[in-house]
């Protein structure tokens, strides 16, 4: 039994002990230097293949991701249909990901580039403060990682809801599902974060139209890979995440006096 690791970003040392500890039996061949027989290979553990590579493995039995997303594998126009597929699904993966969304909710929710704009100037000011029960978030995408991401934010009172192709139950989390009501759930939001495929259905989702709703979203954060008119309706209709979010350009009027604060001396 033969398997075949394909990945420029991870390390190939450490999944080859692993695997060696779990199941002896099973011969480990990195690509491309240990690479030679493709008829020798029974199994394909991979993060974005060559487009084509797997097609040249008469003997494949499976494809297994290196990640809980498949798109990179999707997105490959040989890829063997018939060819099961498998992906990974790890609790620090699916952690490292809600703590990256919870890190730029709060960032927007308590307005941090206003206040470290306010440190770069040495002032203190104090904004005022929004309950995250008025908080609207909006997840696109309700799967392993979003679905994590939706049940953590619900935890701390934000209002949250999601939007997937097919029903959801998470509690604390209201869904909304099918293409009818993307427009519905997009006007609801204040901050839309994406965690979608990237797929032959979602390519492209953001966009005009499906963001020409009565009230946009005002911050956004992407996690999925953008498309070149994806990122330019971003541009138009949302705050990426380098940028502060619409709130702090009125800063003024919705802090207090600030005060000069003094260096501290190296």
């Amino acid at each position: 039994m033969k398997l075949l690791f394909v990945s420029k970003e991870d390390k190939i040392a450490p999944w080859r002990q692993s695997l060696a500890e779990e199941m002896p039996e099973l011969e480990f061949c990195a690509w491309p230097k240990e690479f030679n027989d493709p008829a020798e290979i029974d199994y394909a553990l991979v993060w974005k293949p060559p487009a084509g590579l797997l097609k040249t493995l008469p003997n494949l039995k499976a494809i297994l991701s290196l990640g809980a997303g498949v798109d990179h594998l999707s997105a490959d126009p040989d890829l063997p249909r018939h060819i099961p597929v498998s992906r990974l699904v790890d609790r620090c993966l699916t952690q490292g990901m809600s703590e990256y969304v919870l890190y730029w909710v709060l960032h927007y929710h308590r307005d941090m580039a206003a206040y470290a704009a306010m440190a770069a100037r040495h002032e203190w000011g104090q904004i005022r403060q929004v309950d995250p029960r008025h908080r609207r978030i909006g997840i696109l995408g309700l799967g392993e990682l979003g679905g994590d991401a939706a049940a953590k934010l619900a935890m701390l009172d934000f209002d949250v809801a999601g939007w997937s192709r097919t029903e959801k139950s998470i509690p604390g989390v209201t869904s909304f599902f099918g293409e009818d009501r993307l427009g519905a759930f997009l006007a609801r939001t204040d901050i839309l974060i994406c965690i979608l495929p990237m797929t032959t259905h979602t390519r492209g989702i953001i966009n005009a139209d499906t963001l020409a709703c009565p009230r946009a979203p005002s911050s956004s954060i992407a996690r999925a890979a953008p498309t070149s008119s994806t990122t330019t309706c971003w541009r138009h209709w949302t705050r990426v995440i380098s940028a502060p979010p619409p709130s702090t350009s009125s800063t003024k009027s919705r802090c207090r006096p600030a005060t000069p604060t003094g260096r501290i001396p190296r």
